[in-house]
């Protein structure tokens, strides 16, 4: 991680300071406001339930809406809010106590976050500061954070750094029939989960049909990081909870490149390599192929593979040993591959589709996307999202 990051650095003074020219092309912020209404959908089905130890329907629904607003308040200062929630309904869930059809079944998850931004026109540097939290019927959480970005003078390049901080907390509700010795554990320990993230990234115009942006993260969480209605059936019938270490970190290394074909075709590629002190290491690759077919119609089909390792705390239903001090059935931990396919519809004329008033809001663009993932191991999901974009001059 300190190799990739003094990279990144050396990167960043390389291009930065090395320019002949002495003013910065940094844009400024245009008059008005831009707002996206996202609404999405998804829908999940499986046998691999961690709720009820790796076995078990996995089905889930879940109904989304978004809204995004950013405010430019002059040429050098912005805010920006997101604020959303998700109903979702989880056949797994529902399983946490002997109550059929309980609360647990149902959930709806709230979340909002402000963030302010302020640009440095002069020496081509951006500063941005964020706040945000969620709340939902067993978590809560809040966060905040602040980034830095630096541009070279040609601004062909960028250098971007970013810390931030989640603070959570879980509401105890654990299974009926966990043994006594775990669910006690949990009760006496503290309920708190914290996560620390700081990034860097570096962006770069090969030429000019061709963008490179590289990435690294280091993640530290720490606190109760299992979830507390997971199950665990040993070997011996005998039925736990799932626990693990205190501590968990995480690196994944990014790149993405963006290769301009011609005036009708882009090829947008990514991989990111992952790992953690959990003994996973994943790979992920995809592709996006965005095709103009005239000025206002852009159609894009996608692809996503990724692989994992198995945790070294995972096991399948009943194949673990009551003595294991960390254990979980939680198949997303487990040795997995994994594929998401679909297309995006986007329709963005020259002139706004709809004007609600002169000079005043206009609803620019509408984007669909739908497609199909999965999981080797046996779920099946579908998604779509509809965005309405707005823009208030």
């Amino acid at each position: 991680m300190k190799v990739v990051l003094s990279v990144v650095m050396s990167l960043l003074f390389f291009v930065c300071f090395s320019q002949e020219t002495s003013e910065y092309n940094l844009k400024k912020n245009k008059k008005g406001v831009d707002a996206d209404l996202i609404f999405n959908y998804y829908s999940q089905d499986g046998n691999n339930s961690a709720v009820e130890g790796g076995i078990g329907s996995q089905a889930l629904d879940n109904i989304g809406a978004l809204t995004v607003v950013k405010v430019n308040l002059d040429s050098v200062k912005s805010i920006k809010a997101s604020f959303g929630a998700d109903f979702y309904s989880s056949a797994s869930t529902d399983q946490i106590d002997n109550n059929v059809s309980s609360a647990s079944s149902e959930d709806l998850r709230a979340y909002v976050n402000i963030g302010f931004e302020q640009k440095l026109l002069k020496s081509g540097q951006t500063l941005d500061f964020s706040l945000g939290g969620s709340s939902e019927y067993d978590y809560t959480s809040v966060n905040g954070g602040i980034s830095y970005a630096k541009e070279s003078k040609n601004g062909n390049s960028e250098f971007s750094a970013s810390a931030k901080v989640f603070i959570d907390k879980w509401s105890l509700y654990i299974p009926s029939n966990a043994r006594d010795a775990d669910r006690m554990e949990l009760f006496n320990n503290s309920t708190a989960r914290n996560s620390y993230i700081v990034s860097a990234g570096f962006s770069q115009v090969l030429n000019p049909k061709t963008q490179f942006s590289l990435n690294a993260e280091y993640v530290l969480m720490d606190g109760l990081l299992s979830t507390p209605f997971h199950r665990v059936y040993f070997s011996n019938g005998v039925v736990g909870l799932e626990r693990f270490p205190s501590q968990r970190t995480k690196i994944p290394i990014s790149l993405r490149v963006n290769r301009w074909i011609n005036d009708k075709l882009i090829l947008r590629s990514f991989y990111r390599f992952y790992t953690d002190n959990f003994g996973i290491n994943s790979h992920t690759l995809q592709f996006e192929l965005p095709i103009r077919f005239n000025k206002d119609w852009t159609v894009m089909p996608f692809y996503r593979y990724h692989t994992q390792t198995e945790s070294i705390y995972f096991g399948e239903f009943q194949t673990q040993s009551a003595n294991l001090l960390y254990r979980t059935a939680d198949y997303d931990l487990s040795s997995f591959t994994a594929q998401k396919v679909g297309i995006s519809l986007l329709f963005y004329p020259l002139k706004p589709l709809v004007q609600f008033s002169k000079n005043g809001l206009m609803l620019e663009s509408i984007q669909l996307r739908g497609g199909y993932y999965g999981i080797d191991y046996g779920l099946d999901a579908y998604f779509g999202s509809i965005n309405f974009a707005f823009g208030w001059k």
